[in-house]
């Protein structure tokens, strides 16, 4: 009886880790933050991030000039779709602010 026990929990231990991996990757969370008063080496004063809800991984990419975040976001999708093979299901973001 307490083998059966001790199967049952181990499937379900399993079961929830399958299914906290395909969670993986849908969640994403953008950030955008600048300018700052000094620029880094690059002439950067601003950044954006893109941060997994479920894993808390973070991505900073660093830009010169706001109207580059579309570009960004659009080159770290298809990063995301050929790395993970896994679409990006939403996006939540500040607003730019």
């Amino acid at each position: 009886m307490m083998f059966v026990n001790l199967l049952n929990t181990i499937k379900q231990l399993f079961l929830r880790i399958i299914i906290e991996v395909q969670n993986l990757l849908i969640l994403f969370i953008l950030m955008y933050g600048g300018p700052s008063s000094i620029p880094n080496i690059s002439g950067a004063k601003r950044f954006v991030s893109f941060i997994d809800d479920c894993t808390r991984v973070t991505w900073i990419f660093l830009m010169k000039d706001k109207s580059e975040v579309f570009h960004l976001f659009v080159n770290f999708y298809k990063m995301v779709q050929t790395q993970f093979e896994t679409p990006i299901e939403r996006l939540r973001s500040d607003n730019g602010r």
